[in-house]
């Protein structure tokens, strides 16, 4: 390794190396005896690296062995016609396991994170019979003390060369940052307000709002590329509840071009609290999924992509009704993310969770979101409005112009228990005018599930560090033969407890009606719940709620959502 260091740096006018021998604690030891010198970047390998990076503040570029070099190395392990172990840190460790698993090679693989480590599992491999040994330095070093051969993975020349490249790119992205301190210093000095600045990419080169919503930031970054075009912006706008004022402009130091944010909380009232809920532009969606997790790829799903496409930029208020679990909220913020308006907050008003003062706040305050201009309001749940909610709504959007400074979209679910108001629903279609969109129950789309399941296994592997690939076709048929009352969103956890349950690749119609069979347990139906008719009819009142909320898992919105009731009176009923 050393020759190979000195004959790269010998080739290269971009780097002077000092190169010292030693393993973990001896090569931090010797950057500690060199710390009065200049050094940028340190490159090491394998356990001496980590050790050098929990206790020095300087950069550590890994040289991380190439495929070709573990394979090389366990080769020639195999032609010795022994049974061999590879132990190392992760660096080697992980990449090595990998290899393993893609070739199918039959090798223990054992990460170590210490030497201490590494001589307890060669006492454990020696017991076995285990004479051959393939690793990093230490453990080949160790070996030795218990009479077993090391094969060492020694990293190629490509592995040499990319850390030194990486050790490169550090102390240039380093160096960059110091020059941008000088530009920091200038901005400070300008102004007392909160201060954002970013590079051309987006990149934050410094931050004095920390205490900002990420909504704000996540903003700021979107708007970069528009700040540097249009050299200045101002613009009023709501993130977490709050209104802030936003300056962006350009600024040119040492030859770079920069975008700077000074930003300032205005004075207005909190809607957070009423739970009315605000999501900045370039915000996601909470709790959901991409449309096409909901969609599916059938000739339904292609239709109703269609329709948002044409008539998202149209600004009509849109009505959309459908079973619960069909994807609704994520149809109105697909809408939105297509609108003129997608620079301006999205505003979230669910009927289940507005309380009595977030229904005064909403119709009666001049910083109700009805009242803003430009936005995007999302009413959802309309079926759970009472009627005189209902006829207060109704009263407020004919005699305001909301529907004209702002684009409002509504929803409703369908279903026997969940009707909408017949005055509202008239008014929206009939005077509002609006566009309507119906979503349909998964059971009548059987043909989407298996799409959909492929999707959603894909992000729980990612999620959950699984490696399920699908189910067999009697599972999938099992699948697309159940009820799914509440539809894609059922669809998603069951198939999420799938894959994580799963021990094998693909998931057998037998886990699947276990799985089915353990989710009825768990979740008895209301009729086995005992409830006395020979109590009075108040008592019955109150003894159906707890019965529901207690098959509700004790959630008083679902709770109210199921009974058809408002949460307050689910509250007071179970407060009784």
């Amino acid at each position: 390794m050393y020759n190979l260091l000195t004959n790269i740096a010998a080739q290269r006018s971009d780097v002077e190396l000092m190169i010292h021998i030693g393993n973990l604690e001896e090569g931090l030891q010797a950057i500690l005896d060199n710390r009065d010198k200049r050094i940028d970047a340190i490159i090491s390998r394998g356990g001496t690296t980590e050790v050098i990076r929990r206790s020095c503040s300087i950069p550590v570029c890994d040289i991380t062995p190439s495929a070709y070099d573990i394979l090389r190395t366990i080769r020639l392990a195999q032609g010795m016609s022994e049974r061999f172990a590879v132990i190392g840190f992760p660096s080697i460790s992980e990449p090595t396991r990998m290899l393993c698993e893609i070739l199918q090679y039959d090798c223990q693989v054992i990460t170590i994170h210490s030497e201490e480590e590494c001589n307890r599992s060669l006492q454990q491999l020696k017991n076995e019979g285990i004479r051959i040994i393939v690793g990093d330095t230490i453990a080949v070093d160790c070996c030795k003390k218990y009479g077993m051969r090391g094969l060492l993975i020694v990293s190629g020349i490509e592995s040499v060369e990319s850390a030194i490249n990486s050790a490169v790119e550090m102390h240039r992205y380093y160096a960059g940052i110091s020059r941008r301190a000088m530009l920091l210093s200038d901005v400070l000095h300008s102004s007392e307000l909160q201060v954002m600045i970013y590079d051309p990419e987006g990149h934050p080169v410094y931050d004095s709002g920390e205490k900002l919503p990420a909504s704000l930031h996540k903003y700021l970054r979107e708007q970069v590329p528009h700040v540097l075009t249009q050299k200045v912006i101002k613009v009023s706008q709501r993130f977490g509840g709050e209104y802030y004022t936003i300056q962006g402009r350009t600024l040119h130091s040492d030859g770079d071009e920069f975008c700077v944010y000074f930003v300032q909380q205005s004075t207005s009232a909190a809607p957070d609290k009423y739970r009315i809920r605000y999501l900045a532009p370039g915000s996601d969606m909470p709790n959901s999924y991409p449309l096409e997790y909901y969609l599916g790829n059938s000739l339904y799903a292609q239709e109703l992509r269609g329709i948002c496409e044409r008539y998202a930029g149209s600004g009509k208020p849109f009505l959309l009704g459908g079973p619960p679990g069909t994807g609704k909220d994520r149809f109105a913020h697909y809408i939105y993310t297509r609108s003129k308006w997608k620079h301006s907050s999205f505003v979230i008003i669910n009927a289940v969770e507005l309380t009595e003062k977030g229904w005064d706040f909403l119709l009666n305050n001049e910083h109700s979101p009805l009242a803003d201009v430009g936005v995007t309001i999302y009413f959802k749940n309309l079926h759970h409005l009472q009627q005189e909610q209902a006829r207060k709504l109704l009263l407020y959007l004919r005699n305001s112009h909301a529907a004209k400074t702002s684009r409002l979209l509504f929803s409703y679910n369908t279903g026997s228990s969940e009707v909408l108001n017949n005055e509202l629903y008239y008014f929206l279609t009939e005077e509002m005018h609006c566009m309507q969109l119906r979503t349909l129950p998964i059971t009548a789309r059987p043909q989407d599930i298996p799409f959909l399941t492929a999707l959603y296994i894909n992000a729980f592997n990612v999620q959950f560090g699984t490696r399920v690939i699908g189910l067999t076709k009697d599972a999938m048929l099992t699948l697309q033969n159940q009820s799914w009352p509440r539809n894609v969103d059922q669809l998603v956890q069951f198939v999420q407890n799938l894959v994580i349950s799963s021990e094998s690749s693909f998931v057998s119609d037998e886990a699947v009606h276990r799985l089915l069979d353990m989710e009825e347990s768990a979740h008895p139906a209301l009729e086995t719940y005992s409830i006395d008719l020979n109590r009075p009819l108040d008592e019955i009142i109150r003894q159906v709620v707890r019965t529901v909320y207690l098959s509700e898992n004790m959630n008083q919105s679902h709770t109210a959502k199921h009974l058809g009731i408002s949460r307050s009176t689910v509250w007071r009923l179970l407060k009784d």
